[in-house]
């Protein structure tokens, strides 16, 4: 089974707020962010058995499905680099909505990725000092450094809202990687056979203006119609 990912839309980030006591932001500062940040149209293909055929487990669980169905919804985000105003961190999300009752509320059965990070080396010293004075003599000073390494994860992509109805993908600059570039994510849809379920895509982007200041730029806008997507 091939998965497509669609054309990309630019989405303009709109100045939410800063994080300086002017009112207003400076002169420099743009309104907006424009075509610094894309989301693919999404893409949807229904799970059946027949383009199971390969996986013989999988195409038996869509059969046993009964009133349930499943579908694949692929897109893609792109952010592009810029040193003076580069990213700090992402959310894009997908509410899924149907006019039924919460108990067949289409949720997200998986996701992918679920998490991305990378490994990064930590170096801490600690210096011991022993001195010892008397009758307002100094001993000379004994110094030790001990020094240790120690390794740990940082998050880059983190998927929240499994099995949820608001599933979203968090994205963090780390000290190894800079968030630019594209990014594949693939989300399967469990919903109700009964009626017809709706997607509707958002995001948000926080950005570094200066060393000094952070300013948030979110998305306010009402999803368009190729960043929305209905399955039947």
């Amino acid at each position: 089974m091939q998965l497509v990912f669609g054309p990309e839309e630019a989405v303009d980030l709109t100045l939410e707020k800063r994080d300086t006591k002017s009112a207003s932001p400076p002169a420099f500062v743009p309104a907006v962010l424009e075509k610094r940040f894309t989301i693919s149209t999404p893409q949807v293909l229904a799970l059946t058995p027949e383009r199971l055929q390969d996986d013989p487990e999988a195409a038996a669980f869509m059969r046993a499905a009964g009133s349930v169905a499943f579908d694949v919804v692929s897109l893609s985000c792109t952010f592009y680099s810029n040193e003076k105003e580069p990213f700090e961190e992402a959310w894009v999300g997908v509410r899924l909505h149907t006019k039924e009752n919460r108990q067949d509320a289409p949720i997200a059965w998986s996701m992918k990725p679920m998490h991305d990070s990378d490994l990064i080396e930590e170096s801490g010293t600690i210096k011991v000092e022993a001195g010892l004075k008397l009758f307002n003599d100094v001993e000379p000073t004994l110094g030790l450094e001990i020094g240790d390494k120690r390794q740990r994860q940082q998050n880059f992509v983190t998927a929240f809202g499994l099995q949820q109805s608001e599933p979203y993908w968090y994205f963090r600059k780390t000290s190894q990687r800079d968030l630019e570039g594209s990014y594949r994510l693939t989300l399967v849809v469990r919903r109700s056979k009964k009626t017809p379920t709706t997607g509707m895509v958002s995001a948000k982007a926080t950005v570094r203006k200066t060393a000094a200041l952070v300013f948030t730029y979110k998305s306010s806008f009402e999803p368009a119609p190729s960043l929305s997507f209905t399955l039947r």
